[in-house]
């Protein structure tokens, strides 16, 4: 919550004559990475699952900054090599980000090819069969994508992005080595 409301209070200092403000809204197939659990490489294994997210965010000419509330459902296949059948044990991301972009329009066309980062925090929530647990960790991204220009106000993104959240330890003990990839659609509206 603290990096949302610093970000809010200086996106007006950001803006200049040029700047715009848009929002988005995202959707897309969320690929939680295996994950370590203490020594033990790719303990866990998850199916491919949903993320979502949305974006407040200023514009200009060549760079973007926005602030992002994410989500993001993945349910475990195997534990140490053992396929769960019919299992509701899953993990779950909440994340809230701060994120900057390099737009490289394409003259003559309406494509915008971007690479971007960001920072901030998440929460991750771990539901198995022996009960739930919640840990907060910082969290860093990358991506690289392309905007399409849909018309003068709308604007169809298509990209990837890896999300890295730092390792987290359970109540039990385990250290877990957390990361995910997304394949995502976006639409951004200027206001």
């Amino acid at each position: 919550m603290f990096l949302l409301a610093t970000a809010l209070l200086h996106m007006p200092s950001c803006a200049t004559a040029a700047s715009q403000t848009y929002v988005s809204v995202t959707s897309g197939v969320g690929m939680m990475n295996d994950w370590d659990q203490n020594s033990s490489n790719n303990a866990i294994t998850f199916k491919p699952g949903l993320t979502a997210y949305g974006a407040l965010g200023l514009k200009n000419s060549m760079t973007r900054v926005e602030v992002s509330v994410g989500y993001q459902h993945n349910i475990v296949d195997t534990v140490t090599g053992a396929k769960l059948m019919n299992s509701d044990n899953s993990a779950d991301f909440w994340t809230c980000m701060m994120n900057g972009y390099l737009d490289c329009r394409i003259k003559g066309t309406p494509v915008v090819p971007y690479i971007m980062a960001g920072t901030g925090f998440a929460d991750i929530f771990l539901n198995d069969d022996t009960g739930s647990e919640t840990h907060g960790a910082f969290a860093w991204q990358v991506g690289a994508g392309a905007g399409i220009d849909i018309s003068e106000n709308i604007t169809l993104d298509l990209g990837y992005r890896y999300l890295s959240p730092s390792d987290i330890t359970s109540k039990s003990g385990n250290r877990y080595s957390t990361s995910s990839g997304s394949i995502i659609a976006s639409l951004r509206f200027a206001l």
